[in-house]
């Protein structure tokens, strides 16, 4: 393969992504050496937004079951430390949710809205304008 005496060419990869404890290991392992540091809570809680915002991607584009449900596990990892990073549990969650749905109910009726007419003078008005990136007007 390689002459004995020339030395091996190292290639570099970017990664700069909060990864997975065993992950490193197994990089490691491999006989590979990542550039590592510890982060500070800030952005220890910034990497794990990203992170979750990267497997959220990832289950949009699972299609079988098991894809699906290997996504959902990892935005569930997700999840769970970023409430042991700000000191929060799983039932306050839960508690949120069932508020939100008593208020504005669930999605278990499908509903999809495709555009909304809005009459000048209608208290939403205003809201939609300034969410233009959300709700774009058509024109």
């Amino acid at each position: 393969m390689f002459p004995k005496n020339m030395p091996k060419k190292i290639r570099k990869f970017k990664f700069e992504k909060l990864a997975r404890d065993e992950i490193v290991q197994g990089i490691i392992g491999a006989g590979n050496k990542p550039t590592l540091r510890t982060l500070m809570t800030d952005e220890y809680i910034e990497e794990l937004k990203k992170k979750i915002l990267e497997e959220a991607m990832e289950l949009n584009k699972a299609k079988e079951k098991e894809e699906i449900l290997e996504e959902l596990a990892d935005i569930e990892e997700v999840t769970e430390n970023i409430l042991r990073a700000f000191g929060l549990r799983k039932y306050e969650i839960l508690k949120i949710q069932r508020k939100k749905n008593a208020k504005r109910g669930s999605f278990k009726k499908r509903h999809y809205v495709e555009k909304v007419e809005v009459e000048d003078g209608n208290e939403w008005l205003d809201y939609y304008l300034s969410n233009p990136d959300k709700y774009p007007e058509i024109k």
